[in-house]
């Protein structure tokens, strides 16, 4: 599994959660908008997207390289090095 990272789709994430917020009627599908794997470098990093190593739709998105597993979800962003 590869991970990826795109400024516009988290934004595009954390946008649509606020939204969903002011709205009783809709639910968001995920809730926690900061997703964190552990890459193969034992590295924690901040994922917008998790594929088999397909390039996602959004043209400012950058490649993690090869995930291990699954860190955390979080309601903030973690302060990473």
């Amino acid at each position: 599994m590869y991970g990826w990272y795109s400024k516009t789709q988290q934004k595009n994430v954390c946008e649509g959660l606020d939204m969903v917020a002011t709205s009783e009627r809709h639910f968001p599908k995920r809730t926690y908008p900061y997703i964190y794997y552990i890459d193969k470098h034992d590295k924690i990093v901040l994922v917008t997207e998790v594929n088999k190593g397909n390039k996602i739709n959004f043209e400012d998105a950058i490649p993690l390289g090869e995930l291990k597993k699954f860190y955390k979800a979080s309601e903030t962003p973690l302060k990473l090095d």
